[in-house]
């Protein structure tokens, strides 16, 4: 957004900041017309993604050279008549063209030379001849995501109006190098409604009236949104709460903190709103007077129906426990991502010896740190295949030991590299349905109604934790440090790093410092659960006493039955691998002489080769891999609370049995059919005949 002094002027990222948060685009007019207004500096993280941009646009332009291409590109300085020239000389591609019309004006990555015509409703060839500009943008993401979309929408009728026919087609080089076409009329008319929409807002524009920050990303925005957040007691300041429970409490005129809580203590939560959304807001009502009360906290007890949930699901401590968390780097590959750090602690016992004879021997238990360490895909997958083998080690020696951590990111990563790699498939699937992995974040949220503005584990550990030093205070600066000691290696070279290891490398230490913390942390909770189990009373219920019945599971084979947690084998065990399995580990052994297929040492023959055997290896059990992220969901929302779920699209929940008697559907049918209602505003993609499961049974 440009201030001419008597008219604004719009480009594209105005459109894409309107549609993620109507604040930051308030705020961002605000400070261009009231220089009283200081623009915040975008923070480390969004520096980086700027500089990873930036490197991924110039390395598309690099391989375009080297494949022969011929780029055009645009001085800043010759802006839209230097581009209008290039486009009037048929250059094939040009590189930063300058585009306007009206209000508007814009940037494109690229302007590709397409022949023929256009799919402008007037039609006929381009103001410039026998060809027309089609915009190709440069995202750095893996996948499209709908505002790339809608700004390359927004060049489509830029073009259209310099050359007089609209592109039938747009383009999206994806982090991963893809090309991604896209026909324009399929998003055409939702950009001119968001357009529309834009400009409206614009119109009625009053520096007076400032909207309320309702969505979460406000960008360079985001500390003075969370300010006026607090300023106005917003209701989006309930932990986890979501906009559609939000708009359903202001439906029903509760409209702040302070009115939730008082509802909740007076019993005034009003019929009208749908009842999980009443149970889950009088829950964090309950929070919102603790946090006025000093932190006071309230037990949540397991309900009848799901007796292992909650503070029952923290089973005994066991001396072989392990307490793990992961540090990823998603802009890893070009978005591929790279788990570069597996850290785990753990209770190692020391035995001291007497000092004289009238003493024994004692012995404590000492925390112990263990680390894994992985900067590109060999590594990783080393890394990935040394954790799994220590904690199945751990496991086979003891079946009551268990693996912490908090939150599902750990879990999920472990799923996706085992299918990434085609490694320690058995032993994975095996300690899941073991129940070894516990995350106690879901203790937390389904066991304890707390007093802090969000259930983090940093926002905990002002209960039972010291506070932390270090440079790297969360997840996102991690990632930050992590880049800061990747790119010193690819701009100054592998010598220029202030190390490769913790032990000498300052960042790479300080990360480690922070991921033990973490791991640390997550031991301290567990204890101090614990405490809190025996106080309330409350006693471990292991996942296989859970009360799912057959009844409550679909008519289905025995294969299918085996793999759900009430009917699966938790033997520690592991099966004989199938002729096919050991085949693909076969030829995913390399001879000694290989590294790996990016080895400088081996010839193109002996790459390929490799390559190709481990295409064939990873087929082998392809379609077997596949199917297992389909029972992974299932079980996760088997063991989700039902408020976790108002936003899944493929679940409906607060399901309440009608009056109606069983019925047969059909006259043929042999089984019977129960009637069961639900809130009609629930978002979800099930249509009529869709076959569902009850996890657990509906009363």
């Amino acid at each position: 957004m440009q201030n001419r002094g008597d008219r604004l002027l719009y480009a594209p990222s105005d459109l894409i900041q309107y549609l993620q948060s109507e604040f930051a685009c308030w705020m961002e007019r605000c400070a261009l017309e009231n220089p009283a207004i200081e623009q915040p500096e975008p923070d480390q993280m969004m520096r980086v993604l700027t500089q990873l941009g930036q490197e991924h646009e110039r390395s598309y332009v690099e391989s375009l050279r080297q494949a022969g291409a011929e780029i055009y590109e645009i001085d800043s300085r010759g802006g839209f008549q230097a581009t209008l020239a290039a486009m009037y000389a048929g250059k094939p591609l040009i590189y930063q063209g300058a585009l306007a019309h009206g209000d508007w004006l814009g940037y494109a990555d690229f302007l590709v030379r397409v022949e023929g015509r256009g799919a402008s409703p007037r039609g006929g060839e381009s103001r410039f001849g026998a060809w027309h500009y089609a915009p190709l943008e440069c995202k750095l993401a893996m996948n499209p995501k709908p505002y790339f979309v809608l700004q390359a929408c927004a060049y489509c009728e830029l073009l259209e109006q310099v050359q007089g026919v609209r592109p039938q087609q747009f383009g999206l080089i994806l982090g991963n190098g893809d090309r991604r076409e896209f026909s324009t009329e399929d998003y055409f008319h939702y950009y001119r409604q968001v357009h529309r929409s834009f400009m409206a807002f614009m119109a009625e524009f009053d520096p007076q009236r400032r909207p309320l920050p309702r969505s979460t990303d406000h960008g360079i925005w985001q500390t003075l949104a969370e300010q006026v957040l607090v300023e106005v007691d917003h209701l989006s300041l309930v932990a986890n709460i979501t906009q559609n429970q939000i708009k359903k409490l202001e439906a029903a005129g509760i409209t702040s903190l302070g009115a939730l809580a008082i509802a909740t203590l007076s019993n005034g939560l009003p019929n009208s709103i749908a009842k999980l959304t009443k149970n889950y807001c009088g829950k964090q009502g309950f929070s919102l007077v603790a946090r006025a009360t000093v932190l006071l906290m309230k037990f949540l007890l397991p309900p009848a129906d799901k007796p292992h949930s909650g503070l029952a699901m923290l089973p005994p401590a066991s001396a072989l426990d392990v307490f793990f968390d992961l540090e990823g780097y998603p802009l890893a590959d070009g978005g591929m991502g790279l788990e570069y750090l597996f850290g785990a602690t753990y209770l190692n016992e020391t035995i001291h010896e007497p000092v004289d004879e009238s003493t024994d021997e004692q012995t404590t238990q000492v925390l112990k740190f263990k680390d894994w360490w992985a900067h590109d895909d060999t590594m990783e997958k080393r890394a990935f295949e040394g954790f799994m083998d220590w904690i199945w080690e751990r496991w086979q020696r003891d079946p009551a030991m268990h693996v912490y951590h908090y939150a599902p990111y750990e879990t999920t990563a472990l799923k996706r590299l085992m299918g990434r790699y085609g490694t320690r498939e058995e032993e994975l699937d095996s300690m899941l349905r073991g129940g070894v992995f516990v995350d106690l974040y879901r203790v937390v949220t389904q066991g304890l109604c707390v007093g802090t503005p969000s259930y983090s584990i940093k926002s905990l550990e002002q209960f039972y934790w010291r506070k932390r030093e270090g440079e790297v205070k969360n997840a996102q600066a991690s990632v930050v440090q992590y880049f800061q000691w990747h790119i010193q290696g690819h701009v100054q070279g592998q010598q220029q790093r202030d190390g490769n290891t913790p032990e000498d490398s300052a960042i790479l230490r300080e990360i480690r410092d922070y991921n033990r913390d973490d791991c640390d942390s997550t031991q301290a909770l567990a204890d101090w659960l614990r405490s809190l189990q025996t106080l309330a009373g409350i006693s471990y219920v292991p996942p296989s006493t859970a009360e799912t019945t057959p009844e409550t599971i679909p008519e289905t084979t025995p294969e299918t039955r085996a793999d759900l947690p009430e009917f699966a084998s938790q033997h520690r065990q592991l099966k004989e691998p199938s002729p096919a399995a050991q085949l693909a580990l076969a030829l995913l052994e390399q001879p000694s002489s290989e590294t790996s297929a990016q080895s400088s040492a081996q010839s193109p023959a002996q790459s390929l080769g490799w390559a190709s055997r481990s295409l064939l290896a990873h087929l082998l059990q392809f379609h077997r891999r596949e199917a297992k992220p389909f029972w992974w969901q299932r079980f996760t929302w088997l063991v989700a609370d039902e408020t976790d779920l108002l936003d899944e699209l493929d679940c409906l929940v607060g399901l309440e049995r009608t009056d109606r008697l069983p019925f047969r559907p059909t006259p043929r049918s042999k089984s019977w059919a129960y009637e069961y209602r639900f809130d009609p505003s629930q978002e979800t993609r099930l249509r009529s005949k869709t076959t569902c499961w009850f996890f657990p049974q509906p009363h």
